[in-house]
């Protein structure tokens, strides 16, 4: 999520190399060119710019974002704690691995997920047409 002014990745002009995972993250969501190019000759990439090459996935303005923050934070924090989990994991571990490899993976994942308190109650609310509550467990 992004403000709407814009952001600036400005490590070559005070001659420093990527920080913060920049030159991990940055090629995976807008490809090696592009990251290389911000990188190398940083600007100020306005919102909608950083939207469209997706480098965040949502752009709203300063005043919403306390709001909006609040909102995500909360949906998050009540949402399918261990499916989130097991989910950022799975991708995490299919960047790196074969599809053979993240199959595996992903059944293990399954495997804890399926087997869960949580899936149980989202199954049964599914049924009863109500709305779950998670425990993360």
């Amino acid at each position: 999520m992004l403000a709407s002014g814009g952001c600036s990745l400005s490590f070559a002009v005070i001659v420093l190399a990527c920080d913060s995972g920049a030159s991990w993250t940055l090629p995976r969501l807008i490809g090696t060119a592009r990251a290389k190019d911000l990188l190398m000759f940083p600007r100020t990439v306005p919102a909608a710019e950083a939207l469209e090459l997706g480098m965040v996935n949502r752009v709203v303005s300063g005043e919403e974002l306390p709001t909006v923050v609040g909102e995500l934070a909360r949906a998050l924090a009540t949402g399918p704690t261990l499916a989130y989990g097991s989910i950022r994991r799975s991708v995490a571990f299919s960047a790196g691995h074969t599809l053979s490899e993240s199959l595996a993976h992903e059944a293990e994942q399954m495997a804890v997920t399926g087997g869960s308190q949580d899936h149980a109650t989202a199954v049964d609310a599914f049924i009863a047409k109500e709305k779950p509550t998670f425990r993360g467990r």
